[in-house]
């Protein structure tokens, strides 16, 4: 494969003290976050911001509906259970099926007994405006109409009962998995040698504390500054990934830090673990709930296109790149490091395109070149690695990888994903394109971490560190840093 990188980093403005400060201090959170999770898990499986049943539909404001055809998807009850026991989920996916199943009969059996009081109403309409009144038949007619009205009424709960249990279980499962994911992490290549070290590898807490750029302070376990020549380099790293992606054709784009419930839950993203809930008052309801994402993620990508219809074909594919924070729950607490950190500047890419193979493939290849190009200039050791289908989000149908070393942990550390979606989070927020007079299809997605800055900049202080404490700093970046 072919290499060339072109360059080009100016316009940084200068900075020597950054302050890194997570957002929710998990000193004072950390010991009711675990029996949050457990409370809030036990209630999402009878209530959705994403779907509200129809028992809280007059009190309950819904912003939107997700589309709901799940038959699809239980048809091929096999291969759902094997996506489901391959991912590692606990889910009774037979049981749903029933549900699902039962749902619909009973909603076709109210359509029913709806066009049957219809037809009796209309009877009784008719009975009345005769002259020669039987009033047996209108007796008989008001009685079919009370007896159905009961059943309706019957009925109806009966729906709304399964709905709570099976539409909301339903969205709860995963994506289907792509055809390229399988039971193991596959290793597609690697780029460069293993750093060795004649002495013993410090790790980047320790570099950070020899050269006085990087301080942990007690806010919470990952509140940290950059100093000096490392708040430097993060500006530098930025202006590097971002420049790199503008010439493969990305636009910039500008995004919210923050993202409602309904969006996070659209995404298939696990509210419980993988974000930050803001305070909310009394009278928020599930779907009001904000949530502190960062605008390096992919809600607020999907936020932006949320309910929206793309009519225009030249506008296909959509390639977007950002530069943000990004916020997630650390799952290490104790002394995490920029390699655990709960929240990082991140450069953050976002693709929309038409639901075929052909597309997704040719925008795949792009992305993969675009990042080992922008990271084999680094001259740093990584591998890109497919993984399995343990390893994937709920919303991922495919995964993709970069992972560099770490000296001192001996083990590697994920700087950038690409996440393919395919139309599961369309689906969920209306995301639509149009093609002159066709109906409207649904869009698909990928979603690219091209850079996750805090973990890239301890991995380059630890593979280009010196016996005597000092870091190098990769030579494509250099000229810009020393300017700074």
């Amino acid at each position: 494969m072919a290499v060339q990188i072109i360059i080009n980093i100016n316009n940084l403005k200068h900075i020597t003290h950054t302050l890194r400060n997570v957002a929710v201090p998990f000193c004072n959170k950390a010991a009711s976050f675990s029996s949050h999770a457990k409370e809030a898990s036990v209630k999402k499986q009878s209530t959705s911001a994403l779907y509200v049943s129809g028992n809280k539909a007059t009190t309950t404001f819904s912003v939107l509906s997700p589309y709901l055809d799940f038959t699809k998807c239980f048809q091929d009850i096999g291969r759902l259970e094997a996506n489901v026991k391959l991912r590692g989920f606990d889910t009774d996916v037979r049981e749903l099926s029933r549900m699902w199943t039962e749902l619909k009969e009973k909603e076709s059996e109210k359509e029913k007994l709806e066009k049957e009081r219809t037809s009796v109403a209309k009877l009784m309409k008719e009975c009345a405006k005769m002259k020669d009144k039987n009033i047996k038949e209108m007796q008989e007619l008001k009685r079919q109409g009370k007896e159905m009205r009961e059943q309706l009424k019957s009925i109806t709960q009966e729906i709304w009962d399964l709905e709570e249990k099976a539409v909301i279980g339903a969205l709860q499962l995963p994506n289907a998995l792509h055809k390229s994911t399988g039971e193991y992490d596959k290793e597609l290549f690697k780029l460069f040698e293993k750093p060795k070290y004649d002495f013993q590898a410090r790790s980047h807490i320790e570099l950070g504390r020899i050269n006085q750029e990087l301080e942990f302070i007690n806010v919470s376990p990952t509140a940290y500054y950059l100093k000096g020549r490392l708040a430097v380099l993060e500006l530098a790293c930025n202006d590097y990934f971002l420049t790199n992606f503008k010439k493969h054709g990305y636009l910039i784009h500008s995004n919210p830090d923050f993202a409602k419930a309904v969006i996070v839950e659209g995404c298939g993203v696990n509210i419980d673990e993988r974000v930050f809930a803001l305070g909310s008052h009394e009278s928020d309801t599930d779907s009001n709930l904000q949530y502190l994402v960062g605008g390096g993620s992919l809600q607020a990508f999907a936020a932006y296109f949320t309910k929206q219809v793309i009519s225009n074909p030249e506008c296909l594919p959509q390639k977007l790149i950002t530069v943000g924070r990004h916020y997630a729950p650390p799952r290490v607490l104790h002394n995490p490091g920029l390699l655990h950190a709960g929240q990082s500047t991140v450069v953050d890419a976002f693709l929309l395109y038409h639901s075929q193979a052909i597309d997704e493939e040719l925008l795949l290849n792009e992305v993969l070149m675009a990042l080992v190009q922008s990271y084999s200039r680094l001259n740093l050791h990584f591998r890109l690695t497919q993984y399995s289908a343990q390893r994937l989000e709920p919303q991922e149908s495919a995964a993709i990888g970069l992972e560099m070393f770490s000296p001192h942990t001996e083990d590697y550390h994920e700087v950038s994903r690409i996440s393919l979606y395919g139309d599961f989070i369309s689906r969920r927020l209306w995301s639509l394109h149009k093609t002159g007079t066709s109906s409207a299809n649904f869009l698909s997605m990928i979603h690219v971490k091209v850079c996750h800055m805090s973990r890239l900049l301890a991995l380059i202080m630890e593979n280009g560190q010196k016996e005597d404490g000092c870091y190098q700093i990769p030579t494509c970046i250099t000229t810009c840093v020393d300017e700074l």
